[in-house]
């Protein structure tokens, strides 16, 4: 939000501002001074003194909830477990504060399941004009690859290519589902190849806002030193990651939404691109179902993803414009047939390594062939 608040106050006759973020601003909030106005559900509905002075000095005529499917992924409870962010349940209330204003509601990454339980939640009717666009990103392939519960019997192919390569080792994001997790990995990443600790970074909620913010800047700057960044999912939403072809998701996240939110980082220059997703027996005890279908088909695995946001027509369109099965997912790889198959780098370091372990070959050409990517 930050970000686009500053992108906005940029444009000449226009005013933004975040809630939150200074007194000045929010003081210049509920003078009516601001055009755009930008906050958490937490900030905007969760805080009662500040919802009853909105409702009282402001004239709103539109009300944008962006990334919508987190008021039922997040704000909601599911099995007994308390929400995540219990305010993100609440932002239909808005609409209580503000009756006569226009609703735009947006997501990337909302199933056809996740889109019912949010339009009744905001209230919003069966007449609602409702624009569904495919979520697929088709220049990203989709490996899966079960591993052991040991982060670094998991993690040991990367190394060696850590070593040989460093600042020119291909930019990815490791994706973890917890904190725990995270820092682990890292800590494995920069105890095994202390030469590269400069271009190995970690982020995760806990993290102190200045260096987020110097995170999120190597992020956005193509030929900075930030080779591997390990997150959580902290780093979500709104983040443009330039120069990343690569993202490893170290146990899949517990829904298809948060799955592609984290895949859709990385291929934003819609080169051929790599997700690559590592699990074990404990991560796929905690995925739901959709997600569990996702790591245990022998069929497409980019279709099975799809069947949760299309209808079957639109599905049909998407296997009808598939080009190079090799390209679509691992599955769909291993029935290609056009005998020019291409692996991507990481893929490529991951195989390599692992079938070197597992036939305890020769490691004498692994920096030639690394070079050669």
């Amino acid at each position: 939000m930050q970000d686009q608040v500053a992108y906005l106050r940029s444009i000449s006759n226009l005013t933004a501002a975040y809630k939150g973020s200074s007194d000045e601003d929010d003081r210049n909030i509920l003078d009516g001074r601001v055009d755009i106005v930008y906050g958490s559900p937490e900030a905007l509905v969760g805080n009662p003194e500040w919802r009853e002075s909105m409702r009282s000095s402001l004239e709103v005529s539109t009300i944008v909830i962006d990334e919508f499917h987190t008021i039922a992924t997040w704000g909601q409870s599911e099995d007994g477990k308390e929400a995540f962010r219990k305010w993100f349940g609440h932002v239909g209330e808005l609409r209580s504060l503000f009756p006569n204003a226009n609703v735009l509601a947006l997501s990337a990454t909302c199933t056809k399941k996740t889109a019912k339980r949010v339009k009744k939640c905001l209230n919003l009717s069966d007449k609602s004009l409702e624009i569904i666009v495919s979520p697929d990103k088709p220049n990203i392939k989709l490996v899966v690859k079960k591993v052991s519960k040991n982060i670094e019997t998991a993690m040991f192919w990367l190394i060696d290519p850590l070593q040989d390569l460093c600042e020119n080792f291909p930019r990815v994001i490791i994706y973890c589902t917890s904190i725990n997790d995270a820092s682990k990995v890292y800590n494995f990443l920069i105890e095994e190849v202390p030469s590269c600790v400069h271009h190995i970074d970690l982020y995760h909620s806990e993290t102190e806002d200045i260096k987020k913010d110097f995170i999120i800047n190597e992020l956005k700057e193509s030929d900075s030193k930030l080779r591997i960044l390990v997150s959580t999912s902290a780093l979500g939403m709104g983040i443009d990651a330039k120069g990343f072809n690569s993202v490893i998701l170290y146990g899949a996240q517990s829904n298809v939404s948060d799955f592609v939110q984290e895949i859709g980082r990385v291929g934003r220059d819609n080169m051929p691109s790599i997700a690559l997703v590592m699990f074990n027996s404990y991560h796929q005890r905690l995925a739901d179902q959709a997600i569990k279908k996702i790591l245990l088909t022998n069929d497409c695995r980019r279709l099975c993803l799809l069947d949760n946001f299309l209808d079957d027509h639109e599905l049909i369109k998407v296997k009808e414009s598939l080009v190079g099965q090799h390209a679509c997912c691992d599955n769909c790889a291993l029935n290609c047939m056009c005998k020019e198959c291409i692996l991507l780098p990481i893929e490529k370091m991951y195989d390599f390594n692992v079938n070197t372990e597992e036939s305890d070959d020769s490691d004498s050409d692994k920096t030639e062939e690394y070079e050669s990517d």
